[in-house]
């Protein structure tokens, strides 16, 4: 979670940073390939007047191969050579 912030005295001040803090996210998230959804959000204990949130919905899980083995799946049992 990043939050931003201005310390902005007047109405019209504090509508235009927060224009191009919102211009910057997007641009960060389109620089990086991102998939994204901007949010309305609640300001919380922190105030203010407008709040949203950029979201990135979940990719599609992938299907491990069925010999793939995880850091917490058990050990293959071994076949002793006499059976």
């Amino acid at each position: 979670m990043k939050d931003s912030y201005s310390f902005d005295t007047a109405d019209e001040g504090l509508a235009e940073s927060y224009a191009l803090h919102r211009q910057a996210y997007q641009r960060i998230f389109e620089r990086l390939g991102l998939d994204y959804r901007i949010c309305a959000a609640t300001a919380g204990a922190m105030g203010g007047s407008k709040s949203e949130e950029f979201l990135a919905p979940p990719r599609p899980a992938r299907t491990p191969s069925p010999t793939a083995r995880t850091a917490t799946s058990p050990p293959t049992p071994r076949r002793s050579p006499t059976s």
